[in-house]
């Protein structure tokens, strides 16, 4: 895939409608050369978006300052395979829009924002792989503990946890001692303004991984995770290489240099990260949202 660049002189004043515009058009375009801080940043995704998703998991790293979506990016030294974000949220709170700041470079190897274009993904499966996904779906299944559910989700107890969750008839669950055990039924494949597109969560989601690829290096995995098929067979491992296979044949690396934007749309675009050679700094902000009704309605 291709990123569009739009570049900007550091005294530049922000040109949000040229920016929407070219992500339009697009779908992933990266702002550079500018002067960037969190209120820029926010000024930005707001243009863009009127309702933001609260990430899970990295509520310890939400900013002091501006309006508390925008959070840091965690610092761990690993790979992260292609996913989207929120993929197990309801449809009407899934985000459809990323956000990227860079505050500070790796100065090291590595480092990079992986960015991978579902469309191309979907035209390297294979045939019979891609009809199953396209006809059955996915069904996510995880074990989350209250600190964790409720930062999803918004809620702040069990009670506003089952009222939400009873809105959703793919959300299937049980709840013990606050530990939330889920089942989300969800798309793999997407149509964004007409282009099917491989985007959703299951490469984020491995219980483990023992692609031969990645033997040395360190992946996020989580042992109580799994993905489904639509009919209940659990996605295996030769599925989860495949899908690795095909994410690797597409990659974009984005180097980041400070002050640089990368917009998304998260419906069609999936992202992830790549390990440094050695341990740095490495701080970027992100962002998720819901197009903005002035735009949607103007589509």
């Amino acid at each position: 895939m291709r990123i569009h660049i739009l570049k900007q002189t550091p005294d530049e004043t922000i040109d949000f409608a040229r920016l929407y515009s070219a992500y339009q058009k697009h779908g992933a375009i990266l702002l550079r050369g500018g002067t960037m801080n969190l209120e820029k940043f926010e000024a930005i995704a707001n243009y863009f978006c009127d309702r933001f998703h609260h990430v899970g998991g990295r509520s310890a790293m939400r900013q002091d300052q501006g309006d508390g979506f925008t959070t840091g990016v965690w610092a761990g030294n690993m790979d992260k395979l292609a996913h989207t974000e929120g993929p197990y949220r309801p449809a009407i709170h899934r985000p459809d829009t990323a956000f990227f700041c860079c505050v500070v470079p790796p100065s090291a190897s590595g480092g990079e924002t992986t960015l991978f274009d579902g469309a191309e993904m979907l035209q390297h499966l294979p045939k019979d792989l891609a009809r199953r996904f396209r006809e059955q779906g996915i069904i996510y299944e995880m074990t989350w503990q209250p600190e964790r559910w409720s930062a999803e989700f918004d809620v702040e107890n069990e009670v506003q946890l089952r009222e939400y969750l009873a809105r959703f008839p793919e959300a299937r669950y049980s709840l013990e001692n606050g530990t939330l055990h889920l089942f989300y039924s969800a798309p793999a494949i997407f149509s964004v303004d007409g282009v099917d597109a491989f985007a959703n969560g299951i490469l984020n989601h491995l219980p483990a991984i023992d692609h031969p690829a990645y033997a040395h290096s360190t992946i996020y995995t989580k042992p109580s995770n799994r993905v489904s098929f639509g009919d209940g067979e659990p996605l295996s491992s030769e599925v989860y290489n495949q899908l690795i296979d095909v994410q690797d044949k597409v990659i974009y690396k984005h180097q980041w240099q400070k002050h640089d934007i990368v917009i998304i749309n998260n419906l069609r675009y999936m992202h992830g990260r790549t390990m440094t050679s050695e341990e740095c700094e490495r701080t970027l902000l992100s962002r998720f949202g819901k197009t903005a009704q002035r735009h949607r309605a103007d589509a």
